[in-house]
């Protein structure tokens, strides 16, 4: 089985803004993303020129030219990647201990043509329906599959309102999994969960405990960590009920 990384560069998008992202997570790329064989691409919005922090670990650019932020880059790159298994994630994760990309291709040979992420929710859709609780879903925040598998999945990611709707809304890639009759498993370093009332009793999950089950943190496992504990429990009662 062979694996790839897409790192989604928001190029002309704000560059100023997301720069030191980027220099975060190729900074804990080279500390946690090593010591696994797979093939990096960096996929850029709108241009050819990537950073020199991502330039200097010599990945192969994708131009993305469409909308949809980092999901639809992502759904656009998988046209492009070769491997069996596709790692991918906002501009905004990073790495903090190794090896992530290890770990979830670990299970996704034991489980091919399943869809992985660390992180997952109950938590409705913002943009509704607001009746369907608990709302099993993934964070997009880091996930995996099959680039073939990405590239069937029916609803293309043009705006911020479908990346709502590919997280948790109805035509979220996890209810279209389960619709193929695929498994969405929820990864951690020690674990794999497929029954998605189990994600809820993981501890140290995301926007639970200090979070460590997470194989990567984001800027949302930081506000997490910045809160008080009444917002704690509040924002957790939202993601698990």
């Amino acid at each position: 089985m062979t694996t790839s990384f897409v790192y989604n560069w928001p190029g002309l998008d704000q560059p100023e803004v997301f720069l030191p992202f980027a220099e975060r997570w190729a900074k804990s790329y080279l500390e946690f993303g090593q010591g696994f064989p797979h093939k990096l691409y960096v996929c850029s919005c709108g241009t050819s020129k990537i950073p020199d922090c991502l330039k200097r670990l010599k990945p192969e650019v994708i131009r993305y030219d469409g909308e949809g932020f980092d999901i639809g880059s992502a759904q656009f790159a998988a046209k492009h990647i070769k491997e069996d298994f596709m790692l991918t994630g906002t501009a905004r994760h990073y790495f903090w201990k190794s090896n992530p990309i290890k770990r979830m291709a670990e299970v996704f040979e034991k489980y091919p043509d399943s869809l992985l992420a660390p992180m997952m929710s109950y938590e409705l859709c913002p943009l509704g329906p607001f009746d369907n609780w608990p709302n099993a879903s993934i964070r997009a925040a880091f996930y995996g599959l099959s680039p073939a598998r990405f590239l069937r999945y029916p609803f293309p990611i043009v705006n911020r309102e479908r990346g709502f709707i590919f997280e948790s809304g109805e035509l979220s890639i996890g209810r279209w999994f389960d619709a193929c009759g695929l498994r969405t498993i929820m990864v951690t370093w020690d674990g794999a969960w497929d029954n998605k009332r189990a994600w809820g009793q993981v501890p140290n999950r995301f926007r639970h405990g200090d979070q460590s089950a997470c194989l990567v943190y984001d800027k949302h496992t930081k506000l997490w960590e910045q809160q008080p504990p009444q917002v704690k429990a509040l924002w957790a009662k939202r993601a698990w009920g």
